[in-house]
């Protein structure tokens, strides 16, 4: 979808994601992303409506009564307004030309503009695999960010956030009530509006849990059971999706249901395609997405795929890594000390968690580093947690950024543009809503 705002007439609708439209007074509401059903019931919700204010508890009643990953674009005489998900799932971008904004859900469609490389944000990609916050690849476009509406009219853009979070201290049993319910809330969506589902097992806790509960929400009776296969790697030893489909199996088994495989061939000829397909929608060339791919082929119509893939990182903060001594693991102890300021800061000396934790630190640095400085602050500490894949305090001389020229500048840059924004717009965002973010 492409939409010059100095000529609105102009829109190109065909997009990346599943479409629809629906007009209300005079304004025309394009809605992107989810499906057929999700749409039904937006529009059901809209027609409801006397007048479409796009005020935020109107957009936070949507995101809430009706969960999925889906935006909208609204055209009226005056303006131009894009309302984001809450995670950012559907990319949407901007664009400021010489002849004034381009809004587009595809950087395929921005091919032939004068554009320049961020140097710092292409280099964050190779380190992190994403592009943080509003940054793209290239100075000139920007993503629309997550939980926001942005009013646009020929040349600037204003935007405010729908709902705001992370403003008080979340313990470790509260934070896991609230996940708890949110994926009950889903589920039971799921359960009303889909005639069946089928369950994409990964292996993992994500999995185990989202099969407790469909069993809790008794829908098992229309649910099917499945597992991503990657075919045609030719690899000798087992790979981490062996061992998914090796747990999926047991799963399974304990109650007696079949488990179907979903392959796919990466010997294929439409890989290349595909990959393209999954960068251009998702900015997301990792290998086992192209499970996503699999299933829109497998799965029939009027079946929902309920996956839970990556949600155990909401409930670890991604990996922690394995820090190493000796060829040893030493498994748990940058794990204990890396949650305990996720959840509590790393400025909070009165408890005694705290002193164990700042034990821990000491004792795991002092093994793997014992040449590091005084790193150990806030500022570093969220520094870490966004360039390192193992989540520690940042320190240049770290081996983990020994392939990256000036690590510095890009820590600095990072800061600059993905933390303080961050906590500029969403004001009073605790230490551990933060850690979860990153």
């Amino acid at each position: 979808m492409r939409l010059e705002l100095n000529n609105i007439s102009q829109i190109i609708e065909k997009s990346l994601y599943f479409s629809s439209k629906i007009s209300i007074s005079k304004a025309k509401i394009y809605i992107i992303g989810a499906d057929a059903a999700v749409h039904s019931l937006l529009k059901q919700k809209i027609e409801l409506l006397s007048d479409f204010t796009l005020t935020t508890e109107l957009i936070a009643s949507f995101y809430r009564d009706i969960p999925g990953q889906y935006a909208f674009i609204v055209l009226d005489e005056e303006q131009v307004t894009v309302v984001s998900d809450p995670y950012g799932i559907i990319k949407m971008y901007y664009f400021a030309s010489e002849k004034g904004i381009i809004l587009t859900d595809s950087l395929t469609e921005l091919e032939g503009e004068k554009l320049s490389l961020d140097t710092q944000a292409l280099k964050y990609y190779f380190v992190t695999g994403y592009t943080p916050s509003k940054h793209t690849f290239f100075n000139e476009v920007q993503k629309i960010e997550p939980l926001s509406i942005n009013i646009f009219d020929k040349s600037n853009v204003e935007t405010k956030f729908y709902g705001c979070f992370g403003k008080d201290l979340t313990s470790g049993n509260n934070f896991l009530e609230k996940f708890h319910s949110a994926i009950r809330n889903t589920l039971e969506f799921t359960r009303r509006h889909y005639d069946s589902y089928e369950l994409a097992l990964s292996g993992g806790i994500d999995s185990t849990f989202l099969m407790m509960l469909m069993k809790d929400k008794e829908m098992f009776e229309k649910s099917n059971f499945s597992a991503f296969k990657m075919v045609g790697l030719g690899q000798k030893k087992n790979i981490d999706n062996d061992y998914d489909i090796l747990h999926s199996k047991r799963l399974t088994e304990i109650f007696s249901k079949d488990l179907k495989l979903v392959d796919y061939d990466f010997t294929d000829k439409k890989v290349t395609k595909d990959f393209s397909l999954l960068r251009d929608s998702l900015c997301c060339d990792y290998a086992p997405a192209m499970g996503y791919i699999a299933y829109s082929r497998e799965v029939e119509d009027g079946t929902v795929i309920v996956n839970g893939q990556n949600a155990d990182s909401v409930l670890s903060f991604g990996g922690m890594g394995w820090p190493r001594f000796n060829g040893v693991r030493l498994t748990g102890l940058n794990g204990f000390f890396t949650r305990y300021f996720q959840f509590y800061g790393t400025e909070n000396e009165k408890s005694f968690l705290s002193l164990i934790a700042r034990l821990l630190r000491k004792i795991y640095y002092r093994i793997n580093y014992p040449d590091v400085g005084n790193i150990f602050n806030r500022k570093n500490y969220f520094k870490g947690i966004g360039l390192n894949p193992e989540n520690r305090f940042y320190d240049s001389s770290d081996p983990a950024y020994q392939n990256i020229k000036n690590p510095d500048k890009l820590a600095d840059w990072f800061e600059t543009e993905y933390i303080e924004p961050l906590l500029n717009n969403h004001k009073g965002l605790s230490d551990h809503a933060l850690s979860v973010i990153l």
